[in-house]
């Protein structure tokens, strides 16, 4: 079972195989699905620290941070891991290979264990304190006054960011279990490679490129999915890396709402909304920089279509900053923070925005030339990460942003009817220019490296 066959396969056969059929993909996104939300939950956790209220009454121990922070990492590279390399077959070093896939096959059924006694103690712990608050009038002079002050404890410590913690820990059952059963089948094709698997399906290296060209094409063309996830794993968990912690801050910023105070939202909000607002400029800086080797195609009439979408968002864009804008630039040093903070994210947005189009329009005109760009699919990490930075953005502006520019510096710049008409005019645009540039990136995404048949002279 963990040992070596002492024959000369180590001669015969590669160190590593990739398996032609691996994991299910649905199996592998329940991972991914599954497995962020139990980052976000360690988000909440993490986040409920920094409450002001659990701070004062110590509803935590000091190593409450640290351990949230390193589970987050590490569920974050084993799914990562589970994602991208669940069709490798090892054949070197056996032994210790099945005794790290069977470790980890425990380790992830241990973990299934420990989420399920957790929701079971935090449901009775619910439940405890429920019965509690019940008690008749003539009991609570009976019971000692501990069980008064332990409730009343508990109930403050249970902030509403903790509460959406809670709501997540079925994820964490979940992932377990996938994560076992991913771990559990490598474990078991360990060593077992068969001759087909070990003759390249791919020959990389020939005496001709026309040769190479060909056998690139008919590895293609072979393959039951051949876009499936190539060169998209890092702009995948980075994106959802990029989700979580937005999610993690709207929750704050829902909980300083709820608690009035509006300067610590606004402040939160705009500094998310700035920091993704960065992040996109940089990722489309990046990502024109690689399709520019990409030939050109000739446009269908849904894709020009779907251009035309693009630029009516664009304008609902224009339309909003310019009119945040105004208010920002003439106010004074007593709204200082606020002013530097609506400059920079109208900026910004404005900037991010004709940068994103501009690549849009570009990259849904390309596609790939050769065989080495169908291959290699130059920039489709990039366009990965930008679709889920949308969506993220797409989050933002759909849930905190009505909210959050409610200020007062455009209020008392506009009058309430005039401030109405252009948000009700703009938002609508807004949120759809972010849902639509995902539509338009995921067509680049699919399309853009598509292997298209050669011509062999």
């Amino acid at each position: 079972m963990f040992g070596d066959r002492t024959t000369m396969d180590r001669k015969r056969n590669p160190p590593l195989i990739e398996c032609e059929q691996g994991n299910n993909l649905y199996l592998r996104l329940g991972a991914v699905v599954f497995g962020f939300g139990v980052m976000i939950m360690d988000g909440f956790r993490v986040a409920d620290q920094f409450d002001s209220l659990n701070a004062a009454l110590s509803c935590h121990s000091a190593f409450w941070i640290p351990v949230n922070v390193v589970h987050s990492f590490y569920i974050f590279w084993q799914t990562y891991f589970l994602f991208k390399h669940h069709h490798v077959v090892f054949n070197v070093k056996k032994f210790f290979v099945r005794f790290i896939l069977a470790h980890m096959t425990v380790v992830n059924l241990g973990q299934w264990m420990g989420t399920v006694v957790q929701e079971v103690m935090i449901s009775d712990k619910e439940e405890r304190n429920t019965s509690a608050l019940n008690i008749s009038a003539l009991s609570a002079l009976i019971v000692s006054k501990n069980l008064n002050l332990t409730t009343n404890l508990y109930a403050q410590c249970k902030s509403q960011v903790g509460i959406f913690a809670s709501y997540l820990i079925p994820c964490g059952v979940e992932y377990s279990l996938i994560a076992c059963a991913i771990f559990y089948k490598m474990f078991r094709r360990v060593g077992h490679i068969t001759r087909s698997e070990v003759e390249p399906q791919c020959v990389r290296s020939s005496s001709t490129a026309d040769e190479g060209a060909r056998s690139a094409y008919e590895c293609l063309v072979s393959r039951n999915n051949p876009t499936e996830c190539q060169h998209a794993h890092k702009g995948l968990f980075a994106g959802l890396l990029l989700v979580m912690t937005t999610l993690v801050a709207l929750a704050l910023f829902y909980t300083h709402l709820q608690r009035s105070s509006q300067v610590e939202a606004l402040t939160l909000f705009q500094g998310t909304y700035i920091v993704l607002l960065s992040i996109g400029i940089l990722a489309v800086s990046i990502a024109l920089f690689q399709v520019r080797v990409l030939g050109a195609r000739q446009m269908s009439e849904d894709s020009a279509f779907d251009d035309y979408l693009l630029l009516i968002g664009l304008m609902g864009i224009l339309f909003y900053n310019m009119f945040l804008l105004a208010p920002a630039m003439e106010e004074g040093e007593s709204y200082k923070i606020a002013r530097t903070m609506f400059i920079s994210k109208s900026v910004l947005e404005i900037l991010q925005a004709l940068i994103q189009v501009f690549f849009i329009l570009e990259a849904s005109r390309s596609q790939a030339s050769n065989m080495r760009q169908v291959i290699e699919k130059p920039g489709r990490t990039v366009i990965t990460f930008l679709l889920i930075l949308n969506l993220a953005m797409w989050m933002v502006t759909t849930f905190g942003l009505k909210h959050a520019e409610g200020y007062s510096i455009h209020r008392t710049h506009y009058s309430d009817i005039a401030w109405k008409i252009i948000t009700h005019l703009s938002m609508p645009l807004i949120v759809f220019f972010r849902f639509h540039s995902t539509v338009c990136l995921a067509d680049v995404w699919s399309n853009a490296y598509r292997a298209h048949k050669p011509t062999f002279v």
